[in-house]
């Protein structure tokens, strides 16, 4: 997630969220260990290609 420092800058605040379940944690296996999280979750995120906006 982000949020603004003490200057206001936009800065990452050491927490995440699940998109899916809206759990937020601060580790991986936070999240893994969550009666909702699926158990097949992968070791490291996979790179998705981004999509073109059209401009």
């Amino acid at each position: 997630m982000i949020g603004r420092d003490a200057t206001g800058a936009l800065m990452p605040t050491g927490v995440y969220r699940c998109t899916g379940c809206r759990v937020t944690f601060t580790d991986a296996r936070d999240w893994w260990g969550h009666p909702g999280a699926s158990t097949s979750a992968p070791a490291a995120p996979s790179a998705q290609p981004s999509a073109s906006n059209g401009s």
